[in-house]
């Protein structure tokens, strides 16, 4: 999918993946996002559990922390860092991105749930580029499938969210807990 959407020249996606445009791409827009994202993650405040309210905070807060123990790429670790910062503070501060933020997660879970979501990407080994990342390779998609590693990471559970009336949702989740 990424090699066909690169082969059509001119469009925007080419313009990025091309050698030519890469640097300048990487230059011109990448690289002032990352540093506009850690400038204004420096005027939030530092975060900790304790400045957060919210149980699902909480969580967030766990998962980025636990995240970023295992980035090992300083520039991309500062920027994600930044990002994942503002996420979580905006999340427990302001419920018009919380709503949004647990619907685009819902969402997500459906995406997976049904198998549409594409963890390859159509990219080989990319679990996340073992070179900027330490987390065991024991976890990786490359040994395990996607339910295998979720059901590892999740003491057996693969996903159980409560989507509301969709009995179609909770007759899947039903019959994978059976």
């Amino acid at each position: 999918m990424v090699k066909g959407m690169c082969e059509k020249k001119h469009s925007a996606f080419w313009q990025i993946c091309h050698p030519d445009y890469r640097k300048q791409f990487t230059k011109l827009a990448k690289r002032p996002l990352r540093l506009a994202l850690v400038k204004i993650a420096a005027r939030y405040p530092d975060l900790t559990k304790d400045i957060l309210y919210h149980s699902n905070s909480h969580l967030l807060y766990d998962l980025m922390q636990e995240h970023m123990s295992h980035e090992k790429n300083p520039p991309r670790a500062e920027m994600i860092g930044a990002a994942l910062k503002i996420g979580v503070i905006e999340y427990d501060h302001d419920i018009y991105y919380r709503r949004r933020f647990d619907r685009l997660l819902k969402k997500l879970v459906e995406l997976v749930n049904s198998g549409k979501w594409d963890f390859d990407s159509g990219e080989p080994d990319t679990w996340p580029y073992s070179h900027c990342w330490d987390e065991p390779r024991d976890l990786s998609p490359d040994t395990y499938s996607w339910e295998e590693l979720m059901a590892r990471r999740n003491g057996g559970v693969i996903f159980e969210l409560q989507l509301g009336a969709d009995s179609e949702h909770e007759e899947k989740n039903n019959a994978t807990s059976s």
